[in-house]
């Protein structure tokens, strides 16, 4: 058995929650909205901190452009 989380997608907010609570309506520590799942290939997340999806490796949140 594996544990879901949801993740923020603001790239520099760090909030992370075990638990799959779609009663959220977006971050609380910063107000974007939130990831259940992968936008890519819809794979749950699972692991707290996960910048890439575990199935399809394609960025979770998005990137931050480098100057």
């Amino acid at each position: 058995m594996y544990k879901e989380y949801v993740v923020c997608t603001n790239t520099s907010c760090k909030f992370s929650k075990v638990g799959n609570e779609a009663s959220m309506s977006g971050c609380p520590m910063c107000g974007s909205d939130l990831l259940y799942q992968c936008p890519a290939c819809g794979e749950r997340i699972q692991e707290r901190y996960a910048l890439y999806c575990r199935k399809c490796r394609k960025p979770l949140k998005p990137q931050l452009e480098k100057n």
